[in-house]
């Protein structure tokens, strides 16, 4: 499902690291403020209004700290990155294993 509400944060970077800033947005307490603040006609219709997103409480390290978490989340999603790479190869690989083995079954080449 997408959203069809777009917000356009003006970040300052003198107090935020905006790459920070996107990954505070997705955790369950920022999550939570925002949930709590929606409005609308039905569920799947909530408004987050700016005065919500203004007031969002998150933590605030210096920036020297924020750095080093954006660099520290950027290495956790390379890992991320690359182990997925390789479970969606092995994935194929079991499913082309898969397919030889029925068609040797059915064609008598390997007994069942």
């Amino acid at each position: 499902m997408l959203c069809d509400k777009v917000y356009r944060c003006k970040i300052n970077n003198r107090i935020f690291v905006p790459e920070l800033v996107v990954s505070l947005f997705g955790i369950k307490s920022s999550r939570l403020q925002l949930e709590i603040g929606a409005n609308g006609a039905s569920d799947s219709m909530q408004n987050i209004s700016q005065d919500i997103v203004k007031n969002l409480w998150v933590p605030l390290p210096p920036l020297s700290e924020q750095v080093e978490i954006v660099a520290f989340i950027r290495g956790l999603s390379d890992q991320v990155s690359r182990v997925k790479v390789r479970v969606e190869s092995q994935i194929q690989s079991l499913k082309t294993l898969r397919s030889t083995l029925i068609a040797h079954a059915v064609t008598g080449r390997i007994k069942v």
